[in-house]
């Protein structure tokens, strides 16, 4: 993790000399490639990270491009965000907010996470902090070969998650702890392992933090099966579109029948591989790198569009899909 956020700042700081007329100059460019993607699923997710269907007003607080700087930003946040927002003329404003965002904004945002709701429209969805959660794994051990227990290692500063330690803590066939070092004379407390280890485990229990869980991503990338409630939030990962029992193994909100799961999917291992898989699946459309800054563009060319900023034609909008869209595997590759 330390050698990957080292990369990902190096490559930011390099970036930066170079001027912003240069991407600008590229965005014909990068918004021309649409006949590579497939209109209907890139369609989806854009009007899925960007809900509104009508004109709306940018707050006060609203910057422009030439004024959006470093200082006084949360350094992984402004890179990932100005990383695409360059493309666009320097005067077009926007508006932004950084951490985890657990409400919904009075007027429409760029956000990495918002509640899971049908009304929150305002919540523009950007893929910001992805240094630390977009990372994915090589798994070099398959399902079967893992150790038959559940793990969980995180900081457990929220209220739900001290209650998830009180009631799964020295469950049978489990290895579960805070790692917070205010918890370390305390009973719950277990020492932070490298995800290389977590992934010797069969099954991996994601608790949502402040808003979303950061492992949830590696665990949908790996070979071990990722057991958690109904989450609540969502960020650029689209946790609002996985179902349960096909992506991952439900688990009920006070986490009372974690000991039946572990037990019905150490018998039925495949039904427990055909979750790993559909949640792979899940997971490899976020790793097509060119595919992703191009519906990030088109994620702020549209919240442009709708804030009346921005009028060039460039891309075409295809037909959007029913509510009863489901993306498809072949989608998905």
């Amino acid at each position: 993790m330390k050698t990957t956020k080292l990369r990902f700042y190096v490559k930011h700081v390099l970036k930066g000399f170079i001027p912003d007329v240069i991407f600008r100059r590229k965005l014909d460019q990068e918004l021309s490639n649409h006949e590579l993607y497939e209109k209907d699923y890139i369609e989806s997710r854009v009007s899925y990270y960007l809900k509104q269907a009508k004109h709306f007003p940018l707050p006060s607080s609203s910057k422009t491009g030439d004024i959006f700087t470093l200082k006084g930003h949360k350094s992984a946040y402004f890179y990932d965000l100005k990383e695409h927002i360059r493309y666009f003329p320097a005067h077009l404003k926007f508006s932004y907010i950084f951490g985890d965002v657990t409400y919904i904004p009075k007027q429409a945002s760029f956000v990495k996470s918002r509640p899971i709701s049908d009304n929150n429209h305002n919540s523009v969805l950007l893929k910001l902090d992805s240094v630390r959660h977009f990372q994915f794994v090589n798994d070099p051990f398959p399902f079967e070969a893992k150790m038959d227990k559940a793990i969980f290692r995180g900081s457990c500063h929220q209220q739900h998650r001290r209650a998830f330690l009180d009631i799964c803590f020295g469950t049978p066939n489990t290895d579960i702890g805070d790692t917070r070092k205010k918890a370390q004379d305390g009973p719950v407390y277990k020492s932070p392992i490298p995800i290389k280890d977590h992934l010797k485990y069969k099954f991996i229990i994601s608790v949502e933090g402040n808003d979303v869980a950061t492992n949830l991503k590696w665990i949908m990338n790996s070979n071990s099966l990722c057991f958690m409630t109904k989450p609540k939030f969502e960020t650029w990962f689209m946790e609002g579109r996985l179902i349960p029992n096909y992506h991952y193994v439900l688990l009920k909100d006070d986490y009372s029948n974690l000991s039946e799961k572990m037990a019905y999917y150490s018998e039925h291992t495949q039904e427990a591989k055909e979750i790993v898989k559909n949640a792979k699946r899940f997971a490899q459309q976020f790793q097509n790198t060119k595919r992703e800054r191009y519906i990030s563009l088109l994620v702020i060319k549209r919240y442009l569009e709708q804030a009346n900023l921005w009028k060039k034609p460039i891309y075409t909008q295809a037909k959007a899909p029913s509510k009863k869209h489901q993306i498809t595997e072949t989608e998905m590759a």
